[in-house]
């Protein structure tokens, strides 16, 4: 029983074999050839999440969702939140590939000792709580925790180990080019530069979970 992290935002989860991962983007670019993922995804690793039983998705950003990484991935059971109107599952239903939906805010079990919470969120994005071998693993991924701060809390309550992986930075693809009605630019959040590892520690403690993992955060700008 074990985990890694790899990629932008990609859980792997293994017992004896790899059962799931999220968020696969493992090759090509994102947002019309604007990003680029930092680091090439190693050997072992693309070999896990191309032999991983289950894919999970968590929203339709191109750095999550990405076509050209779908390209290499037919034949597995894809799974989805419930999100309203189901965009994401009509488009890869027409792909070809196998759709579940997961019921949202209840558990389902993927293998003996790994498990799914999947939580759908107002901005059509969808956290997921993995359990695995009675740890706790609170992805919120870009979503943050909209709506389901409590609920979240009151589950990782109930255990010993527990982990946080959520998007970090600076905010700077949000908002940075843009001027005033007088052409004067509006200084952008992230020239704030508030401390990475202080948003991260916060998040962590309104949550309740004792440990975090960098993660959807790892891409570069290449124009």
């Amino acid at each position: 029983m074990h985990f890694e992290t790899i990629g932008n935002a990609t859980v792997i989860c293994y017992e004896d074999r790899p059962v799931l991962a999220t968020d696969p983007w493992i090759q090509g670019a994102a947002y019309f050839g604007s990003w680029k993922l930092s680091h090439p995804i190693p050997p072992a690793q693309l070999d896990a999440i191309k032999n991983c039983k289950y894919l999970w998705f968590s929203h339709g950003h191109p750095d999550h969702l990405n076509t050209g990484s779908l390209k290499q991935l037919r034949g597995k059971n894809i799974l989805l939140g419930d999100h309203v109107g189901g965009r994401m599952a009509v488009d890869l239903r027409k792909q070809g590939f196998q759709v579940a939906i997961l019921p949202d805010r209840q558990w389902v079990e993927l293998s003996p000792n790994i498990r799914v919470f999947c939580i759908t969120t107002v901005i059509q994005d969808s956290v997921l709580l993995l359990e695995i071998n009675k740890r706790i693993f609170v992805n919120l991924n870009d979503a943050g925790s909209r709506d389901c701060s409590l609920l979240i809390r009151r589950i990782v309550a109930n255990y010993r180990y527990s982990y946080l992986l959520m998007l970090s930075g600076y905010g700077d693809t949000d908002m940075i080019n843009f001027y005033d009605e007088d052409g004067t630019l509006i200084i952008p959040e992230a020239a704030r530069k508030f401390p990475v590892g202080k948003q991260l520690s916060t998040a962590a403690r309104g949550l309740g979970i004792k440990s975090v993992i960098p993660f959807s955060s790892f891409h570069t700008y290449q124009r």
